[in-house]
């Protein structure tokens, strides 16, 4: 069985609107990249905004849950 990704496992507490679960998670991850925010932001936050535009546009979330993930 495959592990999920980072951007995987970042994706459920943001879809649930679980804010201080995503910001332990991106705390967690900034520990293990020496604090490197351009790593984190281009590995983790983008490539997350870009999953939950793809499932809006597949109707796999609502317009709720896709304004509170990315908190429009």
């Amino acid at each position: 069985m495959q592990q999920p990704s980072t951007v995987d496992r970042f994706l459920e507490p943001l879809l649930a609107g679980d804010r201080k679960a995503c910001r332990q998670f991106v705390s967690e991850q900034l520990e293990a990249v020496n604090h490197d925010a351009t790593r984190i932001y281009y590995d983790l936050l983008w490539p997350s905004m870009q999953r939950i535009d793809e499932c809006f546009r597949q109707n796999r979330i609502t317009v709720a849950t896709e304004h509170m993930a990315r908190r429009d």
